[in-house]
């Protein structure tokens, strides 16, 4: 079973002419590291706000993310806040 899984998220910024994702797929399972790189501006922080609904940008959203093969939006807000974490750079 995946931890965290990205199903066809796609994202656009308010008043943006191109989306800043684009149908991004994958899966983590627990104890596998993933290395996420790209140039600056290329939606790496926006993506990765996208698990944390507390942090994630105004927009338009398609596709889900999931904990636990639980949608994100769905999960009680206790278990939100405790087992998503999010470290800045």
């Amino acid at each position: 079973m995946a931890l965290l899984r990205f199903d066809g998220l796609s994202f656009a910024y308010p008043y943006a002419t191109r989306r800043t994702l684009q149908d991004v797929s994958f899966e983590m399972a627990e104890g596998e590291y993933l290395v996420l790189c790209g140039p600056s501006g290329c939606g790496k922080t926006t993506l990765l706000k996208q698990a944390k609904r507390e942090l994630r940008p105004a927009g338009s959203r398609a596709g889900k993310v999931f904990y636990q093969n639980t949608p994100v939006d769905m999960l009680d807000a206790e278990m939100a806040f405790t087992e998503i974490g999010y470290v800045q750079q």
